[in-house]
């Protein structure tokens, strides 16, 4: 894409927050035949930057920055875009989710449709977890400009500890079928919430 342009625009920072700048260049990248929007960003750290950790996109003996640039096409302001970039992590925490608690990167079969249909389980069952939460035990952040996600999730994991693979036993006290979670309040409580708030919302 070439950097020369980047470099002889390096000094022309625009302030971000305390420790971020930013400028924005438009590129041409003439073997795609387009012109792309570029921020490069500098973020001052209190260590020293190590040598040739940036390439040669920039000299780390200019001060005590590490630098990242975004190619975009958002019609916002260096600033706003990097919040937005910042509440990214986001989306990548959904990805790891999925990964990790819902075992969507196996490859069970050495079938396509097979290998498909896990996949799409495993999508089903990450937005029925989601769905509960958001329906029962979840609180709504207040908006801001990072645009991260709307409600606090807790990770599979954590669901599990707390009441899916909880240990219980149902029993029949008068004739009726009652789940047994033991003495402890907390548990109980959260078994509670979880039916006081899925019959609100029947």
């Amino acid at each position: 894409m070439g950097l020369k342009p980047l470099i002889a625009e390096r000094k022309r920072w625009t302030r971000v927050d305390a420790t971020v700048d930013c400028f924005e260049k438009k590129l041409e990248v003439a073997s795609w035949g387009r012109t792309m929007r570029v921020v490069v960003y500098r973020r001052r750290v209190r260590h020293e930057a190590p040598k040739n950790y940036q390439l040669d996109l920039f000299d780390p003996a200019d001060g005590h920055y590490e630098y990242s640039a975004v190619v975009t096409n958002k019609n916002l302001t260096g600033a706003y875009l990097w919040y937005f970039q910042c509440g990214r992590g986001s989306h990548e925490k959904a990805y790891a989710e999925l990964k990790g608690g819902f075992a969507f990167d196996c490859l069970p079969s050495r079938r396509y449709a097979a290998n498909s249909a896990w996949q799409m389980l495993s999508v089903l069952a990450f937005n029925l977890m989601r769905s509960m939460q958001m329906a029962t035990t979840s609180s709504q952040r207040t908006p801001n400009r990072k645009r991260r996600a709307l409600y606090r999730l807790a990770s599979i994991q954590t669901l599990r500890y707390q009441f899916i693979a909880r240990a219980g036993i149902v029993v029949r006290p008068g004739g009726r079928p009652t789940l047994d979670v033991g003495d402890t309040p907390k548990v109980a409580s959260v078994f509670r919430e979880i039916a006081q708030a899925l019959a609100r919302a029947a």
